[in-house]
Order: C-alpha cells, then structure tokens, then sequence
C-alpha cells in the first residue's frame, strides 16, 4: 500500500513521515509547489503518476482569526482542495483520510462532548470552510473516506497552542488565557496511532 500524504510542512504530515519512515512503509510527502491541493490538475497529475491506494490530507489553512479576512484563500484550502483530493482518489480508487475540526459547531452543547451527529452551526469563517470540506469530501467519497474531526492539534512546531502557551510563558510575569473555551488536545502522535 502506497499513501501520499499532503501538508508536508505541517505538524501532522510530520508526525505521518516520521512513522511510516520508522515503519518502512512507503509513502510520498511532496513540497507544496508539487502538491498544491487547490490545483487540481497539479492533483490530477500527482495522483496518477503515484498511484496512491491512501491519500492522507494534512494540508489546512488554520488561521482562525485570520480566515475572518482571508475568506477565499481559507475556503480554497479548507473545501475546495479536500474536493479535488476527493476526486483525484475517486478517480483512482484511492480512500482518502482528512482531518475537520471541531469549530463545524457552535459550543452550545451543553451536556457531553459533541459527537458526529450532531448539528453543525459554524460561528466563523474557519468553521465554515472546514464543515465545507468535510461535506465535499463526505459527497465525493462516500465510504472511501474517514472524516476525522480534530481540536488543538499539537505536535512538532510552533502552530499550535502548547507552543504559543509556552512562548507566552517565557516573555510574561502572569498568562492570561480565556477560560470559556473547551477542547481537546491531541497530540499528532495519537492521531497517526488512530
């Protein structure tokens, strides 16, 4: 089995590379100027040539506060390139494994975690764009896909909040973190375990 793994720079295609290459398996993380998911004929043409039998998605715009502004680079990233990785695998029979997050909802909920079935509400464009992609992927796939949705992903680098918490510890006497906010941390570790 082959994998192609997107995102390479990122903290989850990192932790992806580190285990197959521990684990001898073959895969291809390519730079995103071979591996722009908004493209999709950069896609198409990557897909076929490498025959992947597993597309694993790492690749997201994650800025959340920024997404407010950048809606379009957000939602060419976050929905449009998860439905053209989700018609490249279509077109090879390739499943395909892509990460959403858990701002589909609104945290109203007020009782238990939320679970898949649960109604998403989106409260910003981030959300928005990441529920867009899941439904793309979801349309396109079918069962050939696993949606998993992810909070406070943390890993190797400084995108995430275990960093930044850290790097805000270091230049200041007292943090100041809001305390409304409810999540779970995954380590990238534990994802690739999954």
């Amino acid at each position: 089995m082959k994998y192609l793994i997107t995102g390479k720079n990122g903290q989850l295609a990192k932790a992806f590379a580190r285990r197959f290459e521990a684990g001898s398996i073959e895969y291809l993380a390519p730079d995103e100027s071979r591996c722009d998911i908004t493209s999709a004929a950069t896609i198409g043409e990557l897909v076929a040539s490498y025959r992947p039998g597993i597309i694993i998605n790492c690749a997201a715009y994650n800025l959340v506060d920024p997404a407010e502004q950048e809606r379009e680079k957000a939602f060419a990233v976050n929905a449009e390139g998860p439905r053209i990785l989700a018609e490249a695998a279509s077109r090879q029979g390739a499943h395909l494994v892509h990460f959403g997050s858990d701002y589909v909802f609104d945290g109203t909920k007020e009782n238990g975690l939320y679970r898949e079935v649960d109604p998403e509400n989106p409260l910003n464009e981030y959300g928005r764009s990441k529920g867009a992609g899941e439904k793309a992927v979801r349309e396109v796939l079918g069962s050939r896909s696993l949606v998993l949705r992810l909070s406070w992903v943390f890993g190797e680098g400084k995108q995430n909040f275990i960093a930044k918490l850290l790097d805000w510890s270091r230049g200041q006497e007292f943090l100041k973190v809001a305390c409304d906010e409810f999540s779970v941390p995954t380590w990238t570790a534990t994802v690739v375990d999954v």
